[in-house]
């Protein structure tokens, strides 16, 4: 009876064991750039630097360059409509930023 016992422990723990080590992987594989945006915490477009700002959907180098432009001359941002008095940020874009971005 006791090596039925052990049998049994063994079985569950081989298991268990397989089933753990299946979905481990899928938690550890990279995730693209576009990936970590949308799980990550919002940026905040009057804080951000230029780094930050680029990687926005449809922002990029230039475009987050002209966010700081027009922040420092102007002032905050204050919702995503102000958004669109930076030169070419439009509503597609504005669009895309919804839930990314904070003021």
């Amino acid at each position: 009876m006791h090596i039925k016992s052990m049998l049994l422990v063994t079985s569950l723990f081989f298991c268990t064991s397989s089933f753990t080590a299946e979905k481990v992987p899928s938690l550890l594989t990279p995730t693209s750039q576009t990936d970590n945006i949308e799980h990550a915490r919002a940026i905040n477009i009057n804080l951000a630097h230029l780094e930050e700002l680029a990687v926005l959907p449809g922002i990029g180098k230039k475009k987050a360059q002209a966010i700081i432009d027009y922040r420092t001359k102007h002032g905050n941002f204050f919702d995503l409509a102000s958004l669109s008095q930076v030169k070419g940020i439009g509503q597609g874009i504005i669009g895309k930023l919804e839930g990314k971005v904070t003021f």
